[in-house]
């Protein structure tokens, strides 16, 4: 389960990742030549394959959050002898 958590984060982080590049990518189109073309292109990209990455990881992990909260948490057993009434009876 952990190992879940921490593999939508990394997706979640990279999306992110993936939309700041297509900001500076924006940014840098004013003082780009003849690579333009291509520099859109990836823009678009970064854009969609980001804003999915990173709507994913929240959208998980907002789900996990709820899941965890719905959920009420296991009894302990109990580890005192005296609340072993089977165990411990006389007969």
């Amino acid at each position: 389960m952990n190992r879940d958590k921490a593999r939508v984060a990394v997706y979640a982080m990279g999306g992110f990742y993936l939309l700041y590049l297509a900001w500076q990518m924006y940014g840098e189109l004013s003082t780009a030549g003849s690579e333009k073309p291509l520099m859109i292109g990836f823009m678009i990209f970064f854009t969609i394959i980001g804003a999915g990455l990173a709507g994913w990881g929240l959208y998980s992990g907002w789900k996990t959050a709820r899941d965890r909260m719905a959920a009420p948490e296991p009894e302990e057993a109990s580890e005192n002898p005296e609340d072993k009434s089977d165990e411990n009876r006389l007969e």
